[in-house]
């Protein structure tokens, strides 16, 4: 499945090159998911959001290791970090490479109960680099299931909800999972009603800024308490 798309993507290339007309809507950063099909070896698991949202700490703590630098402090992560089994990195490197071309790298690891999920951690998308907004919606297209990660400290902040209206164009809002990360922070001072209410409000706003018919589910989670 996987070399057909390739050579699917390079007939395309090829036509446009040798006519000079506008790519079709399907390669374009604004298309649905790119469907693998039941047989393709990996699936995708993106996880998207600004800076200082603990995204890359809750990547470490979903997969148990240190594989993605996290700090409050310095750019924050500036290209894609794949997290894969050592059987499908050879594939995953060619769609990153196609895609993403020198703006990636790859972790690798022998877990066989992670044999076809790829979970990758996506550029910082507040970030002062306009690119990664790019590189973000250009992996989308391949997302199976398109993470947004908020903090408690910037849900209800205006700009991010914008970026997320801007990222999620590149593929259907249905398909995204919605989390509001370091609950603990409100859990442990306000309790848990606190923290369910903030859920709530964050969905309804996710609501508006995509203009979906009901607020999604908003999951509550913790890097430091996974």
């Amino acid at each position: 499945m996987q070399h057909g798309i390739e050579q699917l993507e390079q007939l395309i290339e090829d036509v446009i090159a040798a006519t000079g007309a506008d790519a079709p809507d399907l390669l374009s950063s604004d298309s649905p998911v790119l469907s693998l099909g039941e047989g393709a070896s990996f699936y995708l698991i993106g996880l998207i959001g600004g800076k200082d949202v603990g995204k890359s700490s809750l990547v470490n703590a979903l997969v148990g290791l240190p594989i993605s630098a996290a700090s409050a402090a310095g750019p924050g992560t500036r290209g894609v970090v794949a997290y894969v089994h050592q059987k499908t990195a050879r594939e995953i490197e060619a769609l990153l490479e196609r895609t993403v071309p020198g703006r990636f790298s790859i972790v690798c690891h022998e877990n066989p109960a992670l044999l076809r999920q790829v979970l990758l951690d996506l550029p910082d998308i507040d970030s002062v680099w306009t690119d990664h907004v790019q590189t973000t919606r250009r992996m989308l297209r391949h997302m199976l299931f398109p993470i947004w990660v908020q903090s408690v400290e910037k849900y209800a902040d205006q700009q991010p909800l914008q970026l997320l209206a801007r990222v999620a164009e590149g593929n259907d809002p249905g398909n995204f999972l919605f989390v509001i990360n370091k609950i603990d922070l409100v859990a442990d001072r306000d309790g848990p009603d606190a923290a369910a209410e903030i859920c709530a409000d964050f969905a309804d706003r996710v609501a508006h800024a995509l203009d979906l018919q009901s607020a999604p589910e908003v999951f509550a989670v913790s890097a430091v308490r996974p």
